[in-house]
């Protein structure tokens, strides 16, 4: 079932990512935004009415999950892709290490929150503060001016396959934003293989319990809250890309931790998901700002939102791959397996794709600039 509703929440967003991108890059981002955060609450306010009803059954968990899905393929492009209209270049990476170090706090402080908020209010209680939230939420996106980008001829009078057939030759064009693509499909997949069970391990193999998840999981908002900071002071090596797979091998080192960790010693655990935090800013953000930066504005949308689908493409797999996978060998020799493998992420750095891609979109920048296309 876990394994079930995992994937039902990331297929709808894997299929309509390309088509959310041409539609970001095409309407109002403000109100795409508001829209999708406004059905995404709408889908919380009916799990609401669902529990105070107590009618509440399993399959339903599978329908509302797949909904939100569906609004967070729209919200994750039109934000991302808003940021460079809002904010100078020079601004872009500590922009990127404050929402990092925003999300670390979330993580911190989300599940003592809710956790309070389960023991004060019942279940329909609880999403109603959801759909709250989700309202303080729009009503500032509402009074904000998001400028769009402007507009070639052709791409306001393309059909919308023509517009995704440019963001392909565009990738084609500079390789390195597939091997961008291709190491998180891969990483996704197999991180997917251990992630969603590691309650299962902490609880039996660590003898944990709720209370021992929990500070697991603070560790990780730790990790995140000082990646973020560390970020705005320093934002990497001069290649992004270098950055990005040097710490995408340290980062793996949490699973390496995890796997060969004793019984037990729940220490390990939160010191691998403290480093999982940390380092999880130095993978991510390098290619969000090399995206924000160099990619034209008015082809932001579809790569962000092309880009997001072949990276996850093969998470879903991995989550079924894992639930069999670890329910007959256990966490401890496939999280080994997986740390292992991706402490040589830096590799990947190497490749000519790789340290050409910054030049190669200042290049594919310059010349769009030039025809006016």
């Amino acid at each position: 079932m876990l394994a079930t509703a995992t994937s039902a929440s990331l297929i709808p967003m894997l299929l309509l990512r390309p088509l959310a991108g041409i539609v970001v890059d095409r309407m109002s981002r403000k109100w795409l935004i508001a829209t999708s955060d406004a059905a995404i609450a709408a889908i919380s306010l009916w799990l609401a009415w669902m529990f105070w009803r107590g009618a509440m059954e399993p399959w339903h968990v599978y329908v509302i999950v797949a909904a939100r899905s569906v609004g967070e393929a729209f919200h994750g492009p039109a934000k991302e892709a808003s940021i460079p209209l809002l904010a100078p270049a020079g601004a872009l990476s500590k922009l990127a290490g404050i929402d990092h170090a925003l999300l670390g706090g979330m993580k911190l402080a989300g599940p003592v929150l809710g956790a309070l908020t389960m023991t004060l209010l019942p279940l329909h209680g609880v999403m109603m503060v959801d759909v709250g939230t989700a309202a303080l939420a729009i009503i500032p996106v509402l009074a904000l001016g998001i400028p769009q980008p402007a507009r070639t001829y052709e791409v306001r009078k393309a059909r919308a396959v023509a517009n995704l057939g440019g963001t392909v030759r565009f990738l084609r064009a500079a390789p390195g934003l597939l091997v961008i693509a291709g190491y998180f499909a891969l990483s996704n997949a197999l991180g997917a293989m251990v992630g969603p069970f590691l309650p299962l391990y902490i609880m039996g193999y660590f003898g944990g319990n709720a209370a021992h998840l929990a500070i697991v999981e603070a560790g990780e908002g730790v990790g995140f809250a000082l990646g973020g900071a560390l970020f705005i002071l320093w934002s990497g090596f001069r290649g992004k890309l270098t950055t990005m797979f040097v710490a995408a091998s340290i980062q793996k080192t949490a699973l390496v931790l995890l796997g060969f960790s004793p019984a037990g010693t729940i220490a390990f655990a939160v010191t691998g998901a403290a480093v999982n935090g940390l380092m999880n800013t130095y993978v991510n953000a390098p290619g969000r700002v090399l995206r924000q930066t160099l990619v034209p504005q008015e082809l932001q949308g579809r790569l962000i939102s092309v880009t997001a689908s072949l990276s996850s493409c093969l998470h879903p797999l991995g989550v079924v791959a894992g639930g069999c996978l670890v329910g007959r060998y256990g966490f401890r020799p496939i999280a080994q397996a997986v740390g292992i493998l991706f402490l040589f992420s830096w590799a990947l750095a190497l490749l000519p794709a790789s340290r050409n891609l910054e030049a190669t979109l200042r290049r594919l920048r310059s010349e769009r600039g030039r025809v006016g296309a």
